[in-house]
């Protein structure tokens, strides 16, 4: 649920661990942390953590994200194609939306 508020926050890449599972992929340090009590997901920015981020209004998400300095797609390129975006660059995303609504051929520039 967390990486998808981020991504409808705009964030363009996220990178998550799962800490509640075991294993040599999980980084040095976290292999504890699914024998604690910590209440996830979380959210840091600045080295601070930002409480209930989970209920914040997209908007005022998107905003501390970008105070913070993460890395957001343009608010023009919002995709509404979900999942299918991930990864892609904003031109990427236009040119999609594009084809989309005008097929393919000759366009007004």
């Amino acid at each position: 649920l967390g990486v998808a508020k981020l991504k409808e926050a705009g964030v363009k890449a996220v990178k998550s661990v799962n800490v509640s599972e075991t294993g040599p992929e999980l980084p040095g340090g976290l292999q504890t942390l699914s024998s604690l009590s910590v209440k996830l997901p979380q959210l840091y920015l600045k080295g601070v953590v930002v409480e209930n981020w989970m209920k914040l209004d997209t908007r005022d998400l998107r905003n501390l994200l970008a105070d913070a300095g993460a890395n957001l797609r343009s608010e023009e390129s919002e995709p509404c194609h979900g999942v299918f975006s991930d990864g892609l660059e904003d031109w990427q995303i236009r040119l999609i939306d594009l084809i989309s609504k005008n097929g393919l051929g000759d366009w007004d520039s």
